[in-house]
């Protein structure tokens, strides 16, 4: 299986480069590993739900140069612009949605695994468990997240930087691909956050509050939609979220134990370790755990907590530093700990039986098959037809 082999070949490249420090070729198998991840999300064939739409609407909606005009790509349009303008070039290049597919690949996982490597003491750890956890959603369903995700990666370190200019000019490119980049022009107003006494109060005092919102109060995601009626894309997207068992309601206590609780530590012992490579940015760990705190009561904020999962996968793969250096066992356990918690979290998810349909989440994935072949999978059909037709 192709996904196993990628997570034994990481699991040895952990060990040789970032237990054992080896330099040699560290750059060279580096980027190996990158070329796999865009071979597999590059060359799949109907893996994920969102990849059926977006083929769909390639071939049927997708406009080309000769019909390009304001109206068409910025106000009569479903898509958002940047996209659009994305995939109307590569249909009138090349006519075919492989490409396309092929092409965002290469650009998300080109920009994510650069950002791993600029901000992570053990890089092959950073994307072990962005293979496990957010892989799947940026490369074979969130497409336009992604690439407005990678977007506000380069623009990330302009931030950093103070060269504010620049950064805006990437988020902007960013909210034209998607609208939930839009939060990203508010960052630098909150970047005196700090993950320290007073933020964990604020996170654990809205986290109760969230909670009696959800079990005493109406249903706030339905109340959402409905302030979303006007714009029937908004609103029926919404609705989804809200009963979906992977956006739904989510049991308020796992939530805390296995994301929330793990965050904190692993800010912690960022700041213990003394490595400073994030010692900037804790104000993005603080609104991956709020955005995962909302989720509890209002679904949609599972998008937002995927824009600052990369923020924290590189704070749990510096935690990695107390198993490969420190001696003491406690430090160890707390990390293995972490590490647990993540993977029951996303990687388990696959392994859970959705109620609408009776099949696995894994079923979306597995078995792989690739454009060369464009073998179907008929139980993947099945779950595809239930949902879209």
């Amino acid at each position: 299986m192709i996904y196993i082999s990628v997570i034994l070949s990481l699991l040895l490249l952990i060990y040789i480069f970032d237990y054992k420090k080896v330099r040699k070729n560290k750059q060279l198998w580096y980027y190996l590993m990158l070329a796999v991840f865009v071979a597999i999300a590059g060359f799949r064939y109907r893996l994920g739900m969102d990849t059926v739409t977006y083929e769909y609407e390639f071939y049927r909606n997708t406009i080309c140069f000769s019909e390009w005009n304001w109206n068409s790509v910025f106000v009569e349009t479903d898509r958002d612009s940047g996209y659009l303008i994305l995939t109307s070039v590569i249909k009138s290049v090349f006519g075919v949605w492989e490409v396309a597919q092929f092409i965002i690949a290469l650009i998300v996982n080109v920009v994510i695994f650069r950002f791993f490597y600029k901000n992570t003491i053990c890089p092959f750890v950073a994307i072990l468990l962005y293979f496990c956890s957010l892989y799947y959603d940026l490369n074979f369903e969130t497409l336009r997240q992604a690439l407005s995700l990678s977007l506000f990666l380069l623009g990330y370190e302009y931030l950093m930087r103070k060269k504010f200019f620049q950064y805006f000019l990437f988020v902007l490119l960013a909210i034209a691909f998607h609208r939930i980049a839009i939060l990203a022009l508010f960052l630098p107003v909150f970047n005196f956050v700090k993950m320290n006494t007073y933020s964990i109060a604020i996170l654990i005092f809205l986290f109760f509050v969230v909670e009696i919102v959800n079990v005493y109060f109406f249903d706030v995601s339905m109340m959402l939609s409905l302030l979303g009626a006007e714009t029937n894309s908004v609103g029926d997207k919404l609705v989804s979220y809200a009963a979906s068992q992977r956006y739904g309601r989510l049991d308020f206590i796992n939530i805390f134990v296995a994301t929330v609780f793990p965050g904190i530590v692993c800010a912690f012992i960022d700041k213990r370790s003394n490595s400073h490579i994030l010692k900037n940015n804790e104000f993005l760990l603080f609104f991956y755990l709020l955005s995962v705190v909302m989720t509890v009561a209002v679904p949609i904020f599972y998008r937002v907590s995927q824009f600052f999962l990369p923020f924290y996968i590189v704070y749990m793969a510096n935690a990695f530093v107390f198993i490969f250096v420190k001696r003491k066992y406690f430090s160890k356990t707390l990390v293995l700990f972490i590490v647990f918690c993540f993977f029951y979290t996303y990687f388990l998810r696959f392994f859970r039986r959705s109620e609408e349909t009776g099949n696995r989440f894994l079923v979306r994935v597995y078995p792989y098959y690739t454009v060369f072949t464009k073998e179907k999978d008929p139980e993947r059909e099945k779950v595809y037809n239930y949902y879209w037709f």
